[in-house]
């Protein structure tokens, strides 16, 4: 475990006023305005627990957790954990107490979210689990509607024409995030009437890559008798790899096929085109997160954030037949 630096709100610049003033950074006096006033909360420490591998947006979560944590004071440490790993050798990593600070599990697997959630709680600290969806809810929860997500990407390619439409899954569907997109993608191009629409499951588990699954996996797709005019990929490697099959078979995106990714970090504008994305809160889902660590409510809280649209140059309007 590692800190990732502490600093006062004043030192970094970043302020986001609601959370500020929650947490007693800020005080609010009339004709005065906002003034920073003496820290009282006893919270200086954040353990963020992520998986042993990394993504584009677990980077894109971590970054946004670290600048909140900074702009609150609070000294957020990084920790990856295996799924293999004992959870006692967890005990050696805690430099805090439950009472000055709290931990942050972050898009692990179901089974290691539970074992981690249940050992930090029985440990004392108050945690605050992000990403992964549970059956139960064991501890408050931060994450993006994928349901909201997956209809907003339908309804914007359904309303530039496009019916033929894949949702590409070359993500590990042990998860149960993966599922859930799956399922979702499914009943709602059902809702809105969408028969042309299908998932196409390339089969991808854990510690496979998602970009070069892309590839055999479009190979497979464009064989099929009668081809997308739309691809809705799982996740941004699954559409960075799919975009790289199309240019290297000659097919242009988006004049011959458009092409839709899910998650929307930063790798979708270092491609050419662009691409369009349903893209995750990642600054409101950590600012969440903090909340909850500097309230600590006596029960436990959902949140679920709304998607945001990112447009890219790799969605195009077809002509209606």
């Amino acid at each position: 475990m590692r800190g990732l630096g502490a600093h006062s709100p004043h030192q970094t610049g970043l302020f986001h006023p609601l959370i500020l003033a929650r947490s007693r950074f800020l005080t609010r006096k009339r004709a005065i305005g906002t003034v920073v006033s003496k820290r009282t909360n006893t919270i200086g420490h954040a353990l963020i627990v992520t998986p042993d591998f990394s993504s584009h947006r677990h980077v894109e979560w971590l970054s946004a957790l670290i600048r909140i944590g900074q702009e609150l004071g609070i000294q957020c440490h990084l920790l990856q954990l295996s799924q293999n790993q004992k959870t006692a050798f967890l005990l050696k990593k805690m430099h805090f107490t439950p009472a000055e600070g709290a931990v942050l599990l972050l898009a692990h697997p179901e089974k290691l979210a539970i074992n981690l959630i249940n050992h930090f709680l029985k440990l004392g600290y108050y945690t605050v689990n992000i990403e992964t969806h549970l059956e139960k809810d064991l501890c408050s929860y931060v994450g993006m509607s994928d349901e909201s997500a997956i209809e907003l990407g339908v309804e914007r390619l359904a309303e530039a024409g496009h019916r033929r439409i894949v949702f590409l899954v070359t993500e590990p569907e042990e998860y149960e995030s993966v599922r859930l997109r799956v399922l979702h993608f499914e009943e709602i191009t059902k809702r809105k009437g969408l028969s042309s629409a299908h998932v196409h499951h390339a089969g991808v588990h854990s510690g496979e890559n998602s970009s070069e699954a892309s590839s055999t996996a479009m190979a497979a797709l464009w064989k099929e008798k009668v081809r997308p005019t739309a691809i809705f990929a799982v996740s941004d490697s699954c559409a960075v790899g799919a975009l790289s099959w199309l240019h290297m078979n000659g097919i242009r995106v988006p004049e011959d096929v458009s092409l839709l990714s899910f998650d929307g970090t930063t790798m979708t504008r270092c491609t050419h085109p662009q691409i369009t994305s349903i893209r995750q809160p990642y600054q409101k889902i950590a600012q969440a997160a903090f909340q909850l660590v500097l309230e600590r409510p006596t029960i436990q809280k959902n949140i679920l954030l709304a998607p945001l649209f990112l447009d890219g140059g790799s969605l195009q309007r077809i002509p209606a037949n």
